[in-house]
């Protein structure tokens, strides 16, 4: 598989893993089984995608990847049923299988310029792009629940685009972190600079929309949503999945590529 199938795998990945975390934001109890049947078919087919474009290669990732679709199968066709047996335990047992395939697949990109802290450094960026990337599609799967269900309260989307808006912060930190950890404590200090300066369109691109852009839309929904007004938030939603998507994807080309965990 070349770098950009690889990229495209690791990105579906995150998507269906943390989409599944960003629907603990949301208790079953507050909103229709419809959404959830919704959600599940969804990251059941990004994942799917996925599994698809893994076939051949092979590994240990592949049989996490299809242990994680399994179980997000299951848990999906649980709301077609009536009470919706073991929902909950299949959940939270999806989300750990997803957050060992997220591990696993990052250790298939060493970082040789950090050291042992390679390790840490793609495990920390792996689950925050997990979570943005989520957070931004379960979020506008949510703003459009609220056409057909309008009596739901504004408190589910607004906490669901709180931990938006704190993980791109935290997302956004990140490369001055792990810079700051690689001069301290990593091997390769010199090679991390030539790396940046080596990528450093793909790195600009990458902050600029992935970050700087989505947090300017995160802002603008937390906006709206004071007001509130949940149809505006929708429709900025849309522009927080391009950004995010894009950006997170640029970061999982540069983590493929470069070996940079940005």
């Amino acid at each position: 598989m070349d770098q950009l199938g690889r990229t495209f795998v690791l990105f579906l990945h995150q998507i269906a893993v943390g989409g599944m975390v960003a629907l603990l934001l949301i208790p079953s109890e507050a909103i229709s089984r419809q959404f959830y049947r919704i959600c599940g078919l969804i990251l059941l087919a990004i994942e799917g995608l996925a599994l698809w474009r893994s076939m051949g290669q092979g590994g240990l990732v592949l049989w996490l990847s299809v242990l994680f679709a399994a179980l997000l199968l299951a848990f999906t066709v649980t709301w077609f049923l009536p009470g919706s047996p073991g929902a909950g335990v299949l959940h939270r047992l999806a989300i750990l299988a997803g957050l060992v395939l997220l591990v696993f697949d990052v250790l298939r990109y060493p970082i040789p310029a950090a050291g042992s802290l390679g390790v840490i450094m793609g495990t920390t960026n792996a689950l925050t792009s997990a979570l943005i990337l989520g957070m931004a599609l379960i979020g506008l799967l949510l703003g459009h629940r609220y056409l057909n269900e309008p009596h739901l309260p504004v408190r589910l989307i607004k906490r669901v685009s709180d931990v938006f808006c704190m993980v791109i912060l935290l997302q956004g930190a990140l490369p001055a972190l792990f810079t700051l950890l690689v001069y301290g404590f990593g091997p390769g200090s010199g090679e991390w600079v030539r790396l940046l300066g080596e990528h450093w369109v793909l790195l600009v691109s990458r902050m600029f929309v992935g970050i700087g852009a989505s947090l300017v839309v995160a802002l603008v929904i937390l906006n709206c949503l004071r007001l509130p007004n949940v149809q505006a938030a929708t429709g900025f939603y849309y522009v927080a999945v391009i950004t995010v998507f894009l950006g997170e994807f640029l970061g999982r080309y540069l983590l493929v590529s470069a070996s940079l965990p940005f």
